[in-house]
């Protein structure tokens, strides 16, 4: 009997534990003539390790930089290096992010208004939701303040609509912070007006108000619509030259598109929510479209040279030409845009990144990355580092353009998957063979492990469930032999 339940236990743990991913070998020629498109990018990354894009770039508005994944250190440091040469050699001067407009303005007002004592993790709080509160992260806010010192002054702007999502208001309403820092430059005396208008905005927030059939019912919500053209005639539009004059004239035109911001997400509540329920894939459908909208008024609005660069995950930059995915803000740009964008998405060998769901009880966990989609698979057989592939060389040899188009699929977080043709959907691709986790500023020193713990047992639960099984057993077993070996005198 313990023999068999030996065995029994060796094949549940080879079966649990065996599992490992199976790359499909990519043939030599392909590999041969792979290799001989690829850049090469040194680590420790530096500005001047892209001046090779000269040439891809040079008749380009828009440049969009985008991450398989949001969490990792390899990726916003090399995006940062690039933001650093497009910024300094090549006259970007808007960097554009996910988020909130509304969020990230409040943001940039407290970093403008700031020389020696700026707090840069508390410009990240105000702008940027927790998944992006790590020390790579923080470096972006330097090199946005950096260039204050320089000819080549960088803007930090979204191009999204989700208000409050900023770190610091999961606890309290972004409009209280955003109508303090307007009132800094010219108050707006009717307090009653302001009341009603933070309570009208706060129903944007994860569209709550929409979510409300009451509020719906008693015509609440067309108010909002009043409220949002109110704030604008009465109180924004006389901010301009006060804004202006104290920050910079960037800041003051950034400050008149709020309403706009404010207005882009009532129509998406309104667009994405029925019956007091919010359809997700039409929530991201009009999300990007309306995004894809914003990224060309900013560079219409703000750039001093109509040159924006936009940072976002790859579902939203990448250019869906195949259409099998949902409509990303990368397809509205390029139907809109078409030769003045230039896209560039990071894709990740192998290593250990976070990844977070606020679905879990410890919203963010440390998983192992491997090359186990189609694309990331392909790219890591090269076997030569960190290197930079401009998409369009695939066009120029047959047995790469067959290779690479058609539907193959590619990392999204943490298993999901973009179905990509790479050739038609990124203009250039950024490969780090070896990725590892960030610095993350939102946890105590004492709770940095937590993330590794949790995401050992996330990755081994079946492991986890067998080992409880065969505790089980044995403890059946020992009991059933203890009740054996009792004496017959007992048992009488």
């Amino acid at each position: 009997m313990s023999s068999k339940i030996f065995i029994l236990s060796l094949f549940g743990i080879v079966s649990v534990l065996g599992y490992s991913c199976n790359k499909s070998k990519v043939p030599d020629d392909v590999l041969d003539k792979l290799s001989q498109k690829i850049k090469l990018i040194e680590a420790p990354f530096s500005k001047n390790n892209f001046e090779f894009l000269d040439s891809l770039i040079t008749d380009k508005n828009i440049i969009q930089l985008g991450e398989s994944i949001h969490i990792t250190h390899e990726f916003p440091t090399v995006r940062n290096e690039i933001v650093k040469y497009l910024n300094s050699k090549q006259d970007f001067d808007i960097l554009a992010l996910e988020g909130s407009a509304i969020d990230t303005w409040i943001g940039m007002d407290y970093l403008l208004g700031y020389s020696d004592s700026l707090d840069l993790h508390k410009v990240q709080e105000f702008a940027w939701f927790g998944l992006w509160q790590t020390q790579e992260m923080q470096e972006i806010i330097r090199t946005v303040n950096d260039s204050k010192q320089t000819s080549s002054d960088l803007y930090l702007a979204a191009f999204d609509i989700q208000p409050n999502s900023g770190r610091l208001y999961s606890n309290q309403s972004i409009f209280d912070t955003l109508f303090q820092k307007l009132s800094f430059y010219k108050e707006y005396d009717d307090d009653i007006t302001l009341n009603k208008w933070k309570r009208d905005f706060s129903y944007l927030i994860q569209c709550q108000g929409f979510k409300n059939d009451s509020l719906r019912n008693i015509g609440a919500l067309k108010k909002i619509k009043k409220s949002i053209i109110e704030f604008d005639s009465l109180w924004v539009k006389e901010l301009y030259p006060f804004v202006s004059e104290l920050t910079t004239e960037i800041h003051g035109k950034a400050t008149k598109l709020l309403p706009d911001n404010l207005m882009d997400r009532y129509c998406h509540c309104s667009e994405v929510t029925r019956k007091g329920i919010i359809d997700w894939r039409r929530y991201q459908i009009v999300r990007d479209s309306l995004n894809a909208q914003n990224v060309i008024m900013i560079g219409d609005s703000l750039s001093k040279n109509n040159k924006v660069i936009t940072w976002a995950h790859h579902s939203h930059i990448h250019y869906n030409s195949n259409r099998k995915n949902i409509p990303s803000m990368g397809q509205y740009l390029k139907e809109q845009e078409g030769q003045n964008i230039y896209s560039i998405g990071c894709f990740a060998g192998e290593g250990k990144a976070l990844i977070a769901n606020d679905d879990w009880l410890f919203p963010i966990l440390a998983i192992n990355i491997k090359p186990d989609t189609d694309i990331e698979n392909i790219l890591s057989q090269v076997d030569k580092g960190n290197f930079f592939l401009n998409t369009k060389d695939l066009t120029v040899e047959s047995e790469l353009t067959s290779y690479f188009s058609g539907g193959l699929s590619s990392r999204m977080e943490n298993n999901g998957k973009l179905n990509n043709n790479l050739p038609q959907d990124f203009d250039g691709i950024i490969f780090c063979s070896a990725i590892s986790p960030p610095d993350l500023l939102l946890l105590p020193k004492m709770a940095k492990n937590i993330p590794f713990i949790l995401g050992w047992l996330y990755e081994n639960w079946l492991l986890l469930i067998f080992i409880s099984m065969l505790f089980i057993v044995f403890v059946v077993y020992r009991k059933r032999i203890n009740k054996n070996n009792i004496p017959k005198i007992l048992k009488t």
